[in-house]
């Protein structure tokens, strides 16, 4: 059964890491239950209704009576599970109180493919040379066996980081702006967004191999730079997507300008003493704000790794970049080895070996 929001709020949580997890609200003309039209399985999510709601429903055989005369709302369905599972899986604690994600997505998985080639084909070379070598060329020799080893490791190690590279990067629509994450592990971590009131125009770029497979760029272009979204699925209705929620954000900022201008005038009127009959506007009661959960103090060792390679940090909205380590390993790398190559030079001297180095000389080495 789909369910469409006429009126009021539905908040959407899920369990994540043992714990009920908000993960986004839904407000008049959203939708929720999406999966059901297309899985068997129970809901991964709740829905809690926060204010008096009104809901409408459609279920499996009216959707399939009105399919024909609605080709993008299948598609549309589609990136709204996709979304959900990903935004109830993944945390987004840089969102403010009142922004919730609408739309979640990665890289189109032909991309992983395409990188994953380079690894497979390293590793099939590997595995080759390595057999035939043992089996052919040095039977008596484990060179083979160590070929396979060691390049099927390599290329096994590769595929994995080129996995966990591309499930790093994704495209973030919330309700108030536009994200694009890109990481690399242990070397690169960037985040570029922009608020919808900042769009100026929505465009596309697709390369032949995008053509051929279904995914292309979506360009974000605003008043401050360009945002790209690479390779995304279904790019032209996300386009679409962004440009709605933009307008959207336009008309909530031109009433909440309207309601704030009505506002100074009325009590620029009250000031004056100036006698009118216009309606005064509702008082606002002050809403306390929750007491926030106590953070979770990490133990010693995660204190004192947790920021050993991180290259950004956030706080309060303040982002700082530090210097990357690869400075520090180039500058360090000549000095700590050789300090471990004279320390290994004196436990050897001292365990017996190098009889031919006076016991002095090493120390003197290991002290200079």
């Amino acid at each position: 059964m789909l369910f469409f929001v006429f009126e009021g709020e539905v908040d959407l949580t899920a369990i994540h890491k043992r714990e009920e997890r908000l993960f986004t609200t839904l407000h008049r003309g959203d939708f929720f239950g999406e999966e059901s039209l297309f899985e068997d399985d129970p809901r991964y999510y709740a829905a809690i209704a926060t204010t008096d709601v009104v809901l409408l429903t459609l279920d499996v055989e009216s959707y399939l009576y009105i399919y024909p005369d609605l080709p993008d709302f299948e598609e549309r369905l589609e990136i709204a599970v996709d979304s959900r599972k990903l935004a109830a899986r993944m945390p987004f604690p840089w969102l403010g109180n009142d922004e919730y994600p609408l739309v979640v997505a990665r890289r189109h998985p032909a991309v992983l493919w395409a990188k994953e080639i380079t690894s497979i084909i390293v590793g099939l070379v590997a595995i080759v040379a390595g057999f035939l070598t043992s089996a052919l060329w040095l039977p008596d020799r484990p060179y083979g066996w160590l070929m396979m080893g060691l390049g099927g490791g390599i290329a096994l190690m590769w595929s994995i980081w080129t996995y966990f590279d591309w499930r790093n990067d994704y495209f973030l629509l919330t309700n108030k702006r536009v994200v694009w994450i890109e990481k690399v592990a242990l070397i690169y971590d960037s985040r570029k967004e922009a608020p919808l009131r900042t769009i100026m125009s929505i465009g596309e770029s697709r390369t032949r191999l995008g053509s051929i497979l279904g995914f292309s760029d979506v360009v974000v272009t605003t008043y401050v730079g360009t945002i790209r979204l690479h390779d995304l699925a279904h790019a032209k209705l996300i386009s679409s997507l962004i440009e709605i929620y933009w307008h959207h954000a336009d008309d909530f900022n031109r009433r909440e300008e309207a309601d704030l201008m009505d506002l100074k005038l009325r009590q620029k009127l009250d000031d004056l003493g100036y006698p009118d009959d216009l309606t005064r506007p509702a008082v606002t009661q002050r809403v306390e704000p929750e007491a926030e959960e106590p953070i979770k103090e990490p133990g010693f060792l995660g204190w004192l790794f947790s920021d050993f390679i991180r290259l950004r940090y956030e706080t309060n909205g303040a982002i700082t970049y530090r210097k990357h380590w690869f400075v520090l390993v180039r500058a360090a790398w000549l000095p700590v080895l050789l300090m471990f190559g004279m320390l290994a030079v004196v436990i050897i001297r001292v365990t017996g070996g190098l009889a031919f180095m006076p016991l002095n000389s090493a120390l003197f080495g290991l002290i200079a």
